[in-house]
């Protein structure tokens, strides 16, 4: 496995409000969540020409703490309103942390078990924590282009699996024709 400096323990993740800089109009805060829900639901599929243009590794990082396997299809589904018992778990970690919770939702690796996530806002980057209430939560850098069609769309995940070189692990993503 690998090591990343922003894993803890899901109890400690699931637990923020609205903490961090500024604060949003319950209009702006709606608006950010459609918008959210709309770019990132749905299934993805690694985008092997993107990453190789881009010169990006293939399906297995080699890193000082181990090796990453990078999976070939992702699932994301955000819910149309934030879950209150997600933001009441979430409360503990964003007092440590200025992340702002923007959207709540499942996710899933592959053919795994869906998860709990978390999309967050900080310094104008999207987080996406995901992980097993049991096993811990690993933030996501997350980089959405948009597509001249939905299908073109693109999703970028950034990990840092090998934080004490600053190597990140980044995946390409086009939307599942499924």
């Amino acid at each position: 496995m690998f090591q990343c400096h922003h894993q803890v323990s899901m109890a400690a993740l699931l637990g923020c409000v609205f903490v961090g800089t500024g604060t949003l109009s319950a209009a702006d805060m709606s608006s950010d969540l459609a918008k959210i829900q709309k770019q990132y639901s749905g299934n993805w599929v690694r985008a092997g020409a993107v990453e190789a243009s881009l010169g990006f590794a293939g399906p297995i990082r080699q890193f000082s703490g181990g090796k990453m396997q990078i999976p070939q299809t992702i699932e994301i589904k955000i819910e149309e309103t934030l879950d209150s018992e997600t933001v009441e778990l979430m409360q503990p970690l964003l007092r440590t942390i200025p992340h702002r919770l923007v959207a709540t939702g499942q996710f899933r690796f592959g053919k795994s078990k869906r998860t709990i996530c978390v999309v967050a806002r900080y310094n104008d980057a999207t987080y996406l924590w995901h992980g097993a209430l049991s096993v811990g939560a690993l933030d996501t850098k997350v980089s959405f282009i948009p597509g001249a069609k939905r299908d073109h769309d693109l999703l970028f995940l950034e990990w840092f699996p090998d934080i004490d070189r600053g190597v990140p692990a980044i995946a390409a993503y086009k939307r599942s024709k499924e």
